[in-house]
């Protein structure tokens, strides 16, 4: 990471303030469904393959599903496994979708995980979890680098 921030030029930083404003825009539109900011756009350890990756809580999943398509934005699904600091491995539905050229991966939580992030598994803790204001002080700290 602090290679990335010495040596990654004026690109990685174009980058990664394009990711973080990609990310809040997303957290915009998915209000209703609490957003958090998670992965290596948070600890900014990304490289030009990263994706925004938010962890956003609703019951049930579909409503998410239901709400990108009254909008008119394609997405497409999967499932992806998460471990949790007790062991336990839960499958999680996520969308994907375009914004620009940055792709957004949203993980589809129950609601009473909101406090419960699972492990990040490029650094064996649990997720941080970004709220709309922390990301915003985050683009603001990126814009002053």
């Amino acid at each position: 990471l602090e290679y990335q921030r010495l040596f990654g030029g004026a690109d990685y930083h174009r980058r990664l303030h394009q990711l973080r404003e990609k990310a809040l825009a997303a957290m915009d539109l998915l209000r209703d469904f609490s957003p958090r900011l998670a992965g290596a756009v948070v600890s900014g350890a990304i490289t030009r393959a990263h994706a925004v990756q938010l962890h956003v809580f609703s019951e049930p999943a579909e409503a998410v599903d239901i709400f990108l398509q009254n909008k008119g934005i394609r997405y497409e699904q999967d499932d992806r496994q998460y471990r949790y600091g007790n062991g336990r491995e839960r499958m999680i539905p996520r969308v994907r979708f375009e914004a620009g050229d940055v792709r957004v991966v949203v993980a589809i939580f129950p609601e009473g995980e909101i406090k419960r992030a699972p492990i990040n598994p490029a650094d064996g803790l649990p997720y941080a979890r970004l709220d709309g204001d922390a990301a915003r002080l985050l683009l603001q700290q990126t814009v002053s680098a």
